[in-house]
């Protein structure tokens, strides 16, 4: 029974994500529907729109109670209506006598549907006998009133059944309205990321079942088409038949938010196998390895650069031509991930530095080896993908895709020198340690910085060649502070507050040996003894290094919190 329950959670949760699932084919349907479709009817359209909006976004309870009232008026308006309008309405619409085992059975029919609506229907009162409505044709057919009235009465049961649909339809419209507020009073007192990422992994799943029934379907459908191909062939091949299912995945933008989801998924769940490499067994917890970046960046470059496009072709060039978009995306996004792991990883990779057992340093290497190699693969495959003729966009892309793959090994490379000389300090100590690690970083980000400004450069060149676009524009935007302005601000605060500490000691005057051999006592800062010292104002002695350190980060004396100032 204890398990019984526990496994109650689990499964409404896939109940609750199959519930959410016909809202992507709901959409697919109405961002394709053509002309003289269906979905082209502008009603439908907004109708379908809501219902969309409702089933991916409503809590469990009131999804529900929204398909709850929807089997209602299917029961209602779709089953008993197709018996009617076929076999009764329309032979006495055009004269044709009906027997009445036929007028019988459309009244047991609508009845029996009528009745078991009301049992379903939430209102218990009176009001709900409005949906018997549905027998009224049946009856005036029955009746023998004239055919203009009978078809009056048909048009008046079935608006009857529509607005009693539409009704509870705006019931739900209503429930998430209160949703809504009680979301906005929740994130006022808990906070946004404890309301939203709750809310966040239960639209996402439905949109990764999406992904893989669309990715299945993509799948055997070619296969079926090429029974005969021999399985055997090369690499190449295989990687091409993937490369176009994930495209058939991407060909709208309800498909292309899915296969952004997977995108962040993979980033998130790659990015846990790299840190459980890193520790190993030797440390476990919840990090912060989601994958949203990669996923919000995913989006917004196919839509930049035309995955959207899908050209219905046959020939094998088109076929390459077409895919290059997606190849593209695709190294770029790779690339993005290894440079926010590196951002992520970097601290904690460093902090090994401390350790005097060898073997622990094996895994940090490794680490960042593996980053290095994943680097420099990328920059590999784009040179090779690299073709003439290819659209702007593109080519802005994979200069980007270059660039920020030699950022990242740029990065990286700079990262394992700094471990070299962490290491290196351990059994030999290093003078002026902080000042060249300062040099080395600060090198290392500005050719990371002059790598961004290239790219902003050839946004704007793009946006200025081709005219102003929304999704061109702000991607621009978004890069260009992130990547441009807030590492100048950084590398400016960093530069400052390194003027200011160099500034301070300067001014310190250094102590003589006999003052300190009357002082006589160890540095403060790391209890060691003193063969050189700096005296602050306050009268304290402390190691250079030591003291260097410290006002890095404050403008105090440790002892006594005295302001040091130049």
């Amino acid at each position: 029974m204890d398990k019984l329950k526990s496994a109650a959670p689990i499964f409404a949760g896939v109940v609750t994500t199959v519930l959410r699932l016909p809202v992507f084919f709901i959409m697919e349907n109405w961002v394709f529907s053509t002309e003289g479709e269906i979905w082209s009817n502008l009603i439908l359209r907004i109708y379908g729109f809501v219902l969309a909006i409702l089933m991916s976004t409503l809590q469990r309870n009131q999804l529900f109670k929204l398909y709850w009232n929807l089997t209602t008026g299917i029961l209602l308006l779709y089953l008993p209506f197709q018996y009617v309008v076929m076999k009764v309405l329309e032979p006495t619409l055009n004269g044709i006598k009906i027997n009445d085992s036929a007028i019988i059975t459309a009244f047991l029919l609508c009845t029996a549907t009528g009745l078991l609506a009301v049992h379903l229907s939430e209102e218990k009162t009176w009001k709900a006998a409005v949906l018997m409505v549905n027998t009224l044709t049946v009856a005036a057919v029955y009746i023998g009133l004239p055919p203009y009235v009978t078809h009056y009465i048909h048009d008046f049961t079935a608006t009857s059944i529509l607005c009693n649909l539409f009704y509870r339809v705006s019931l739900s419209m209503f429930g998430l309205m209160e949703e809504i507020y009680l979301l906005i009073y929740l994130i006022r007192i808990l906070g946004f990321n404890s309301v939203a990422k709750p809310i966040l992994d239960s639209i996402q799943r439905p949109f990764l079942v999406f992904w893989l029934a669309t990715f299945a379907y993509s799948a055997v459908h070619p296969v079926k088409e090429i029974a005969h191909v021999d399985w055997t062939t090369s690499l190449d091949y295989w990687l091409s038949f993937l490369s176009t299912c994930v495209e058939e995945c991407c060909r709208s933008i309800v498909g292309l938010m899915a296969t952004s989801v997977v995108v962040a998924y993979a980033a998130s769940y790659a990015r846990i196998l790299l840190e459980a490499f890193l520790y190993g067994s030797r440390r476990t917890g919840n990090h912060n390895t989601s994958g949203w970046i990669e996923g919000v960046a995913f989006f917004f470059i196919s839509i930049h650069i035309g995955v959207l496009e899908n050209h219905q072709t046959d020939t094998h060039k088109d076929v390459q031509s077409r895919s290059y978009p997606l190849k593209i995306t695709s190294l770029l996004v790779v690339a993005i991930f290894l440079e926010t792991t590196y951002q992520t990883l970097d601290s904690k990779i460093v902090s090994f530095s401390a350790s005097t057992k060898y073997s622990n340093h094996n895994r940090p290497l490794m680490t960042y080896i593996i980053l290095l190699v994943s680097s420099c693969y990328v920059v590999y495959t784009v040179c090779n993908l690299v073709d003439n003729g290819i659209p702007l966009p593109l080519v802005i892309a994979t200069d980007s895709t270059i660039i920020q793959s030699v950022s990242s090994l740029i990065q990286i490379v700079g990262s394992l020198f700094v471990y070299t000389i962490f290491l290196y300090d351990i059994k030999y100590s290093v003078e002026n340690l902080d000042d060249m690690i300062f040099y080395i970083r600060s090198f290392v980000s500005i050719l990371v910085l002059v790598g961004s400004v290239n790219v902003s450069w050839s946004g704007l060149w793009v946006v200025i060649i081709e005219g102003l676009s929304w999704i061109q524009t702000s991607c621009l935007i978004i890069y260009f502070y992130f990547k441009v302005w807030k590492k100048l601000k950084d590398g400016y605060d960093v530069f400052t507050l390194m003027r200011n500490c160099r500034e301070k000691m300067n001014s310190l005057t250094w102590a003589t040996n006999e003052e300190l051999s009357n002082h006589d006592d160890v540095c403060s800062i790391c209890c060691q003894g003193m063969s050189s010292a700096k005296i602050t104002p306050c009268g304290h002695f402390y190691h250079q290094g030591c003291l260097r350190k410290w006002l890095n980060n404050n403008h105090t004396c440790p002892l006594c919190s005295y302001r040091i100032s130049v």
